[in-house]
């Protein structure tokens, strides 16, 4: 794991609402991650650990509604925001980079800033 660039979280469309101030403490917590090819990052009936922000990497998702996700897609945020286990297993299909944010940080910074917890869910509508 990497996080010697500087991550601006504002970039995801998930997050592009957020104040200066939410996006580098939320980035704090944030690391750029390799995924290799055929990685899973979820599965279907497991609690949701982390977030993941696509860079470059595309992510194929298996279950009731299967897609493939790609560059500026956040996985993970219903999942955490709901403390439901994910519906679906996710995985790696090209190799590539994501950010990764661990959902214990997302919840306590959540809870420290009214106005991450608005813009974030401004954009699950």
């Amino acid at each position: 794991m990497s996080n010697s660039k500087t991550i601006d979280l504002r970039q995801f469309p998930m997050f592009s609402a957020l104040h200066e101030e939410d996006a580098r403490l939320l980035a704090k917590f944030a690391k750029t991650r390799r995924m290799p090819d055929g990685a899973t990052l979820m599965k279907s009936g497991q609690i949701c650990s982390n977030i993941y922000c696509l860079l470059d990497c595309v992510v194929r998702k298996e279950g009731p509604e299967s897609e493939k996700l790609g560059q500026g897609a956040v996985i993970g945020v219903v999942e955490v925001l709901a403390g439901q286990p994910v519906d679906a297993d996710y995985q790696i299909k090209r190799e590539g980079e994501a950010v990764v944010i661990p959902a214990t940080a997302f919840e306590e910074i959540l809870l420290l800033s009214p106005y991450l917890a608005e813009a974030v869910l401004s954009q699950l509508n």
